[in-house]
């Protein structure tokens, strides 16, 4: 959410040619470090999330009589993982560079939102539901609604400062007409 403060609030600087490259507009600086940040705490967040899932399917076996059961926490616990190990695979392809990596870690964190707090309480099935239907959902739904509502502003304002638009692709019947 910081880094996407940054992009939302933050000064844009210009493109430097000497690197190679058209000289487009590049994000706010502190963007860059929070990158790295956001990166290395999606990579510790995979392996946690990684050793609670195994753990905690260890303690159903042993508690329950069985490692997996389908129940909804369980299937938000490997939910959460497989978004976690998404974004962090999409990264090291080269696919997410640094505000989309930030973006990512916003959709991740909503699904472990959902996977703590919002099996306990909505869903009113399972080992797992505390609550169901009690503990302040109308909050909870809330900051997660301002959460994307921000990288949706963020995504505006970079798409407009940097420009990194797809091109246009032209219509089939266009492309061999001369050009006026």
């Amino acid at each position: 959410i910081a880094a996407m403060g940054y992009y939302l609030l933050g000064r844009y600087r210009d493109g430097d040619p000497s690197k190679g490259g058209a000289a487009r507009r590049q994000g706010p600086e502190a963007c860059e470090a929070l990158s790295g940040f956001i990166y290395r705490s999606i990579q510790v967040a995979v392996v946690l999330l990684a050793a609670g899932t195994i753990l905690g399917g260890l303690w159903a076996d042993v508690s329950w009589g069985r490692f997996w059961g389908w129940d909804p926490k369980e299937v938000w616990a490997l939910i959460s993982l497989l978004i976690y190990v998404g974004v962090l695979h999409f990264r090291i392809t080269g696919v997410l560079r640094d505000f989309s990596l930030a973006a990512g870690a916003v959709v991740s964190i909503t699904a472990i939102v959902m996977a703590w707090w919002g099996v306990n309480y909505f869903f009113g099935s399972g080992m797992h539901s505390y609550g169901s239907g009690e503990g302040g959902g109308w909050y909870v739904a809330g900051f997660l609604v301002v959460n994307f509502v921000v990288v949706a502003a963020a995504a505006i304002r970079y798409l407009g400062e940097t420009g990194v638009s797809p091109e246009p692709v032209e219509a089939p019947g266009e492309i061999d007409r001369p050009r006026a």
